[in-house]
């Protein structure tokens, strides 16, 4: 054992792994997973770009603090996803960990201020859906008046220019969405399986 050990890679590493009680395989197994989930995705001084906040803020395994203007940060993603389908769907995550956080009359009359009621009462109202609550009830009361189911628009910018992802869209949007009055070629799906994987983090 010890001649092989002394041999390294491909030799003496699989004889030395071989060698250890199946407890012991366990234990290092163990020690290495937390060594690397310890460790923050992004250090406490970093100063974190849109994308980052949403993906990492309020997070398990981040050190990203929340912004001082936290509703403007909200609007700043909520306005970013309609060019970017994989922000749009982190955006439920990061409304669903910052819902203690949040001053939600200040959020709705922003994003009324900024015609972007419909869209934030979209997110809002997938994020309580998917995360079994209803801590936005205030805000999309507030919100309810800005949405035109009778005339839909397309959430994610140039669609309208695209024939394929106008019909995809037609296809694909969920019910949340078009009750805003909003289309999208993103199923709801998509927006449950991410939230599943990442609103635990």
């Amino acid at each position: 054992m010890a001649a092989l050990g002394r041999k390294g890679g491909l030799v003496g590493g699989p004889a030395r792994a071989r060698a250890l009680s199946p407890s012991r395989r366990s234990a290092i197994a163990r020690n290495a997973a937390r060594a690397r989930w310890s460790k923050p995705l992004a250090s406490a001084d970093a100063r974190a770009d849109l994308a980052s906040l949403v993906a990492h803020c309020g997070s398990s395994v981040s050190r990203v603090p929340p912004p001082r203007h936290l509703e403007t940060q909200v609007l700043r993603a909520v306005k970013a996803s309609r060019r970017d389908s994989a922000l749009a769907r982190m955006v439920p995550v990061f409304l669903w960990r910052m819902r203690g956080r949040l001053d939600l009359r200040k959020l709705a009359r922003e994003a009324l201020r900024q015609r972007e009621g419909p869209a934030l009462g979209f997110f809002l109202e997938a994020t309580s859906r998917l995360g079994g609550g209803r801590p936005f009830d205030e805000a999309l009361a507030g919100l309810r008046a800005s949405a035109r189911p009778d005339r839909p628009s397309h959430f994610f910018r140039g669609t309208e220019r695209r024939p394929l992802e106008r019909t995809a869209a037609e296809r694909a949007t969920p019910a949340v969405a078009r009750r805003w009055g909003l289309l999208m070629n993103m199923p709801w799906e998509s927006f449950a399986a991410y939230f599943a994987k990442a609103s635990r983090l």
